[in-house]
């Protein structure tokens, strides 16, 4: 009999074991064991329904004999770590058990029904960290749109000339930069541009400098190329001047690379690496 703890009795059970699947059970065994599989089924999904973005009305709803049915189906597929079949598990557990037979069955079954529900919800619904980009947005009724409404419109053609021309006048600058810059300089510029850390041996005995001199004249190098950009454009304002610099320096570290063999000790220096 069931006790106040319980909602399913040890006969319901032992009658759903021997027959296999509740279908096969009469009408009160079938009844009280799909009612027991939907309220365990629906506790399972109030907890893990926060792993998905949403989840359907037919999940939230189950039937009793869907509920049950994905019950049935883990129970006679799967498996514990130890190769058990989890219907045999779970009697068995029970079993070990004494005076809380019922009760364990249940705790079995509730554990088993999580498994089944995690494993809905992943095969039929995105985690939570993805939204589709027809989502509508939440809020927005007097004229609905979805999320893809937000992204940005595809590149206009202004603004690819406009990157053209920043990248064109960079490349000037650059060439105006570069014989300002001493070997050292160059050498250290190079050097970061290549990935390479300001106190690497190579490049400290290359340019036959400390590695505190090293990093400062790789700064007046970078503050070379930032001053001639102010100086070139004056009336800009700072956040353009800045992404010009930024422009050039990357200008700069095309030039550097064709030119760098040509600084002393360059072939003794590029033979190591």
């Amino acid at each position: 009999m069931n006790t106040g703890d319980t909602i399913t009795t040890e006969a319901a059970w032992r009658a759903w074991k021997k027959a296999c699947a509740a279908g096969l059970c009469d009408d009160a065994t079938a009844g009280m064991l799909r009612a027991f599989g939907a309220s365990r089924f629906r506790a399972a999904l109030r907890r893990l329904g926060h792993t998905i973005g949403h989840y359907g009305v037919e999940l939230q709803v189950a039937e009793a004999a869907d509920a049950w049915h994905l019950l049935e189906t883990q129970a006679r597929v799967g498996a514990n770590r130890a190769g058990k079949r989890y219907k045999d598990w779970l009697f068995e557990r029970a079993d070990r058990t004494g005076d809380g037979w019922t009760a364990a069955v249940e705790a079995g079954a509730s554990l088993l029904m999580r498994d089944v529900v995690r494993e809905t919800l992943r095969r039929n619904y995105a985690p939570a960290f993805m939204t589709s980009l027809q989502r509508p947005i939440a809020g927005d009724d007097v004229q609905p749109s979805a999320l893809e409404d937000l992204l940005p419109d595809p590149v206009d053609p202004c603004d690819a000339l406009s990157e053209r021309e920043w990248r064109a006048l960079a490349d000037q600058h650059a060439a105006a930069v570069y014989p300002g810059l001493s070997s050292r300089q160059r050498i250290a510029m190079w050097g970061r541009s290549q990935g390479l850390a300001l106190d690497d041996p190579r490049l400290l005995d290359w340019t036959q400098s400390s590695k505190s001199l090293l990093y400062k004249q790789y700064l007046v190098g970078v503050k070379f190329v930032a001053s001639h950009i102010a100086r070139s454009h004056p009336d800009e304002p700072a956040a353009a001047q800045r992404h010009m610099a930024l422009y050039t320096l990357a200008a700069l570290e095309k030039i550097l690379s064709e030119k760098i063999f040509v600084e002393k000790r360059a072939t003794r220096f590029l033979k190591k690496i």
